[in-house]
């Protein structure tokens, strides 16, 4: 068995034990349950992203660009710039998942990799960012908007 699929498995037994010890309620369980079940590729990032920890800042760079080409063109603070610093701003991004319904706020640079999200009455999908303000420090200057996940929404 694959180690990603045996921690999967780990994983949903704690959470099942989890669910039956505080007696959550069914639709509880469910929700929980699928969103695990989504995020369940998330393991792999994290495989991912301890491999390119392992390799020179030079060939971070190269093979994050390459990665990330998708939407690396639409941040405008990232053109021009050396490719090791656009790999250490790369791998200090998490992945996270937003359920359906969820408000995403914060003053973070999002990229959606997989999912529909409306931020500001636009719609965004993959390669899609928003958060490209966050470096802005007058409040007043950044978007008052947050995003909505209107399905499963990874960043």
């Amino acid at each position: 068995m694959k180690p990603a699929d045996t921690e999967f498995r780990i994983g949903m037994d704690n959470l099942n034990r989890f669910m039956k010890g505080y007696e959550l309620p069914l639709d509880m369980q469910l929700r929980l349950r699928e969103y695990f079940q989504r995020t369940r590729h998330l393991q792999t990032s994290g495989a991912n992203h301890h491999l390119l920890q392992k390799m020179s800042p030079k060939l971070q760079g190269e093979v994050l660009l390459h990665c990330n080409r998708a939407w690396l063109h639409r941040v405008t603070f990232l053109q021009d710039t050396d490719h090791e610093f656009i790999a250490g701003i790369v791998l200090k991004m998490a992945p996270m998942v937003f359920a359906p319904g969820d408000n995403v706020f914060g003053t973070s640079l999002y990229v959606v990799h997989r999912g529909l999200g409306l931020f500001g009455g636009k719609l965004l999908k993959q390669g899609m960012v928003w958060g490209e303000d966050m470096l802005l420090e007058a409040p007043h200057l950044r978007s008052p908007f947050c995003a909505r996940a209107l399905n499963y929404l990874e960043v």
